[in-house]
This record gives structure tokens, C-alpha cells and sequence, in this order.
């Protein structure tokens, strides 16, 4: 177990100093606690808040960035980290909230995504439910799921998401975000295990 988390460790250190300096989302405060990534912005007199759990987030994905020589794919993976994510739009003492999980065609071509309402469906995240409520969110809150929703209702709900920077772009820049921050919670578990390791 010593000369596995020795190994672990370096090997993951190593490809953290790889990946060069520190994520950023833009236009948006970050806090950290655990598991938990929150980011706060304020939108006019709106304030919103996207929180995410990167707990069973991380899969493996086809590595674009490598290559083989003559340019050809080289079929490598990389472990990316995907969470779930949801919104809180608090306006008027009353909050709209959106629960939102990463979309699972965003990395099939073009032609082979779903199409919705006529058009081709592109973006990188679906809005899973939706509810408003006052105070806090209840078991006994309505909440509606997003594939009952009409098609003209659950554009608008995306487009309003959209003014408020909650997009594909951002969601790219969280799941880099989320990727970065969960390997380091790896590595220090590690750590903390290797510690409990050497004690006799």
C-alpha cells in the first residue's frame, strides 16, 4: 500500500503542474468547501447562485488534445469531471431554482444530436426540474420535471439562464473548474491516507 500511494501521489502531482496554471469562470466568485464548489454573481438586483457536488462526477472521455504522428486520434482518454449542478435565482424574496445535469450528447457530432423544436439541440446542459419557491426548497415544494415542460416554456427557461452567463461557455468552464479541483481533493485523500499508512 506505501510504494502504491507513493507512486499514486507523484503520478497525480505531476500531472496537476502539467495542466499549468489555476481554472478560472469568469464573471463569477468561487468558494470551495469539501465536495462542494459554489459561484455567486450578482445579475441587476438578482443574486444568483450555481452549486455544485463533484462526489461520483468524474468518467472517462476520448482525449482531443492527443494525437498520434500523421495527425491521426489517438484514442486516449482523460478522467473529466461532470457534476450536476443547480441554480438559485433569488429575485424578490422569492427564488427560482433549477436543477441541471450536464448533457449527455454533448460530445456526439453535430448531426447525430437530438433535435427540439426544429432545430438541433447543442447545448451542453438540460435543465432536469424547476420550482420557485419562498424561503427554502421543501420536500413538499412543487417541482416540475423538465421533460414534461412544453418546448416554447423550457426555451424561454434556457434563454433566461443564458442572460445570466449560465451557458455552454460556462459550463465548460466549470466542468475544467470541477476536473482540477476534484483531483486535488484525490490527491490530498491520498495523503491523508498515506499518513494514517505510516502510523504504527
Amino acid at each position: 500500500m506505501s510504494d502504491f500511494l507513493r507512486n499514486e501521489i507523484q503520478a497525480e502531482k505531476e500531472s496537476l503542474k502539467a495542466t499549468g496554471k489555476a481554472v478560472q469562470v469568469k464573471g463569477w466568485d468561487v468558494q470551495t468547501e469539501d465536495a462542494d464548489i459554489t459561484f455567486r454573481k450578482k445579475y441587476g438586483s438578482e443574486e444568483i447562485k450555481v452549486v455544485v457536488n463533484v462526489n461520483h462526477a468524474v468518467d472517462a472521455e476520448h482525449d482531443e488534445d492527443a494525437t498520434e504522428q500523421g495527425g491521426e486520434e489517438s484514442g486516449l482518454t482523460k478522467m473529466v469531471c461532470k457534476p450536476n449542478f443547480h441554480v438559485e435565482i433569488l429575485k424578490g424574496g422569492s427564488t427560482l431554482w433549477f436543477n441541471c445535469a450536464m448533457s449527455p450528447t454533448e460530445d456526439m457530432d453535430h448531426d447525430e444530436a437530438p433535435e427540439q423544436g426544429g432545430e438541433t439541440y447543442e447545448d451542453k446542459f438540460n435543465i432536469e426540474e424547476f420550482s420557485i419557491y419562498k424561503g427554502k426548497l421543501e420536500d413538499k415544494t412543487y417541482v416540475m420535471s423538465g421533460e414534461i415542460m412544453d418546448g416554447g416554456f423550457y426555451d424561454n427557461l434556457m434563454n433566461m439562464l443564458d442572460e445570466r452567463g449560465i451557458n455552454s461557455d460556462f459550463v465548460s468552464e466549470v466542468t475544467d473548474f470541477a476536473t482540477l479541483y476534484e483531483q486535488k481533493l484525490y490527491v490530498n485523500l491520498l495523503e491523508n491516507l498515506q499518513d494514517i499508512v505510516k502510523k504504527n
